[in-house]
C-alpha cells in the first residue's frame, strides 16, 4: 500500500515538472553575424557618403578652347608645260621663271604650226618655223609683248627673242615666224618658246618636237696659213780708211 502511494506520488511529481517545463518561455537564440555581410554594408555606406559629397560639391563646367586655324592662301597658278613622253625622255623641263598672277587677263590659244611635230631634219638644216596663236583674252597684245626662248634640248637653234611685229586685238590671230637651224648631231630634240606680256609674265607656251637624222656634221676650220713677216735689210755702209802715219818733210841742201 505504501509502495503504491509512493509510486503514485512520483508519477504526479514528474507530470508536474513536465507541465512547468512546457509553460516556461524559451529563450530566443542570438543570431550569428556573417563577416561578409558587415563588409558589404560598410562599402554601401561609404558609396552613399561619396555620392552625397559629389552632389553637394559644385561641378566645374568644362571649357573648350578652339585652336586658331591657318587659312591657306589661294594657290598661285603657274604656267605648265606638257610635252609628249618622247620629248620628256630627252629633256628636262623646268618651271617658268615668271608665274601667272591671280589677276592675269592675257590669254592665248594655240591654232597651228609649220613644220609639224615629228619633222625630220638633216644636220645643220635651216628652216622657217611658224606658230599661229589666237588672242582669246580681253586685252590687246601690243608690240611690247615678247616671244622668247624658254627651254629645250635643241636650244634656240640660232633664233633670237623677238617683240610682236604688230598689235593683236581680242579674237584676232597672229603668225610668229623664226628662222632656225637644226643641231649638228642626230637625235630627238625639242625647243620650247613662251609668250610674255609687257610685265614679263609668261601666259602662253608653244614647242616643236623634231628629229635630226643623217651623218653628224663636224664643223671645219679653214687651214691656217703661215705669214712671213718682212725683215729689214741693212744697207751696206762705205768705210773711209784714214792713214795713220804722218808724212815727214825732207830738207833739200
Amino acid at each position: 500500500m505504501f509502495r503504491k502511494q509512493v509510486r503514485s506520488f512520483s508519477i504526479f511529481l514528474l507530470l508536474g515538472i513536465l507541465i512547468l517545463t512546457a509553460c516556461t518561455p524559451k529563450a530566443t537564440p542570438s543570431p550569428t553575424v556573417n563577416p561578409d555581410d558587415i563588409r558589404t554594408q560598410a562599402m554601401q555606406t561609404v558609396q552613399a557618403q561619396l555620392t552625397q559629397t559629389a552632389l553637394a560639391a559644385p561641378s566645374a563646367t568644362p571649357t573648350f578652347t578652339v585652336a586658331p586655324t591657318n587659312t591657306p592662301e589661294p594657290a598661285t597658278p603657274t604656267l605648265s608645260i606638257t610635252l609628249p613622253p618622247t620629248a620628256l625622255a630627252t629633256t628636262q623641263v623646268f618651271l617658268p621663271t615668271n608665274t601667272l598672277s591671280s589677276g592675269i587677263r592675257d590669254q592665248a590659244t594655240y591654232v597651228s604650226q609649220s613644220p609639224s611635230d615629228g619633222t625630220v631634219f638633216a644636220p645643220a638644216q635651216t628652216f622657217t618655223m611658224t606658230w599661229r596663236l589666237k588672242n582669246t583674252g580681253p586685252t590687246t597684245w601690243t608690240t611690247q609683248y615678247k616671244f622668247r626662248f624658254y627651254a629645250g634640248s635643241g636650244g634656240r637653234m640660232g633664233a633670237a627673242d623677238i617683240n610682236l611685229p604688230r598689235d593683236v586685238a581680242p579674237n584676232s590671230e597672229i603668225d610668229i615666224t623664226l628662222q632656225m637651224t637644226a643641231p649638228l648631231t642626230a637625235g630627238e630634240y625639242n625647243t620650247i618658246w613662251v609668250l610674255s606680256n609687257q610685265d614679263g609674265i609668261n601666259f602662253s607656251q608653244v614647242y616643236l618636237l623634231f628629229k635630226v637624222s643623217g651623218s653628224t656634221l663636224t664643223p671645219t676650220r679653214p687651214p691656217a696659213t703661215a705669214t712671213i713677216a718682212p725683215t729689214n735689210t741693212v744697207a751696206p755702209t762705205n768705210t773711209i780708211v784714214v792713214p795713220t802715219e804722218t808724212p815727214t818733210e825732207t830738207a833739200t841742201p
